[in-house]
């Protein structure tokens, strides 16, 4: 090992620090060894994570072995995602509800939601109007000359896979959601009412709650079986004994078919 060190003592005086396990490879007197090691993280194009490493020689005597200096390196994740799949795009009430299926990849970082004039429009920061974990987006601004759109995955990384384009299109009425949806309700901050769109894949018992930080409940906007489809919920910033609720933040939530999702919703008096 190049700038080995011997130790007759049981103290690592070199390198200093505490150090991580990672491997024990047997020696048999070759002139190179290879190793997979791994890293502290994935290098991005924002910045560069180093892991440091050493190498030690041990002996049959456990108190004589050699270490080396320590070296740095890195690696850097340059596989995209898959694209997202079931690209669907429906026009309901209040806009163009889009819905897509999860991309299967355990670094998934969010979705990018794209629209153009054309089918085969650039993705640039112009055609860029939406970014969101979810799996669904409700376009409120439908723009007939940007009838086209897309949806890319990113890793946590910045890979951004291929775009998915629209599957298929469907008028108002017509559409069969996906996902249990729960778009932001419109608008926020509010005052005196807001809207919440839903979507509810298949025929099921719905809730929809608003609910103070401390989990009680202050409204119940929903609570019955709902056909497919597209749904709306107003709520009136009120409590069901229609009290005015004060000014703050409340959580929204829905729950069906065992999906339960929330938003934070703001009241402004």
């Amino acid at each position: 090992i190049d700038d080995a060190k011997a130790s007759a003592a049981p103290v690592k005086a070199a390198p200093p620090g505490l150090w991580d396990y990672v491997n024990t490879i047997p020696a048999h007197g070759e002139d190179q060894y290879f190793v997979l090691a791994p890293t502290l993280g994935d290098s991005t194009s924002h910045d560069i994570v180093w892991s440091v490493f050493f190498l030690r020689a041990e002996t049959t005597d456990p108190l004589v072995f050699f270490d080396s200096a320590p070296d740095s390196g890195y690696s850097v994740d340059n596989l995209a995602p898959p694209a997202p799949s079931g690209l669907q795009a429906a026009s309901v009430p209040g806009g163009t509800s889009l819905t897509w299926i999860e991309s299967q990849v355990p670094d998934l970082f969010y979705y990018r939601v794209y629209r153009g004039a054309t089918p085969d429009f650039p993705l640039t920061v112009d055609t860029l109007v939406y970014f969101t974990t979810g799996l669904a987006w409700l376009d409120p601004q439908t723009d007939p000359a940007r009838p086209f759109y897309k949806v890319t995955a990113l890793d946590i990384t910045g890979n951004e896979s291929p775009a998915a384009v629209v599957e298929s299109t469907t008028g108002a009425g017509d559409a069969t959601p996906l996902a249990a949806v729960l778009h932001p309700n419109r608008p926020n901050p509010f005052n005196p009412t807001t809207t919440f769109a839903f979507e509810v894949p298949r025929d099921d018992r719905v809730t929809l709650t608003i609910h103070a930080l401390d989990g009680r409940v202050v409204a119940q906007l929903v609570d019955d079986v709902l056909a497919a489809g597209s749904h709306t919920a107003t709520w009136r910033g009120a409590y069901d004994d229609g009290r005015a609720a004060p000014s703050g933040v409340y959580l929204a939530r829905y729950v069906t078919g065992g999906v339960s999702t929330s938003r934070r919703v703001m009241l402004v008096r």
